[in-house]
């Protein structure tokens, strides 16, 4: 049987005091120590962030671009600025399949506005926009993802590179 006895205040404040000190105390164990700072905190909360563009009509979404992708337009990027421009018959096709690899890559990362064109799009419907783009389009449209690449928060060492490279 459980009794029970009035108790003074100061008693029952020592008691709280106590308590909260067990708790604290095994908080303490079973938690590693947390960093201060929190750290890429804007980049976390910007990978929901989409920039709206509008294309021959139509509204497109572009979420922040990941490493790899923004790294593979890079690539083509560059590699298409670096032609002549007055083409030659020999650089001519490799130039031209060089522009035909940007529709499906800046289409991969691109969000149609509207739940139902996302709908379409997700069942495969909805055609590619930049498929009939002209070189001046696909370059612009290139220049606009290159600008949504996420960037690292590490740093470049050097000295971390492995040697020969």
């Amino acid at each position: 049987m459980v009794s029970f006895a009035p108790a003074q205040p100061a008693a029952m404040d020592a008691r709280h005091a106590a308590a909260r000190a067990r708790v604290r105390a095994r908080c303490a164990a079973a938690s590693p120590a947390v960093p201060t700072g929190a750290r890429n905190l804007a980049a976390v909360l910007d990978l929901g962030n989409a920039v709206y563009f509008t294309f021959r009509g139509r509204a497109y979404g572009v979420p922040p671009l990941p490493w790899a992708a923004g790294a593979a337009l890079h690539a083509l990027w560059t590699q298409a600025l670096a032609y002549p421009s007055p083409l030659t018959a020999e650089t001519q096709p490799a130039y031209y399949a060089l522009i035909r690899q940007l529709p499906p890559l800046l289409w991969r990362y691109t969000r149609p506005v509207g739940a139902w064109r996302r709908l379409r799009r997700r069942l495969g419907l909805l055609r590619n926009p930049f498929r009939t783009a002209s070189e001046r389009e696909l370059v612009e449209l290139a220049d606009f993802f290159l600008s949504r690449r996420m960037t690292s928060g590490v740093r470049f060492r050097p000295d971390a590179l492995p040697a020969g490279t």
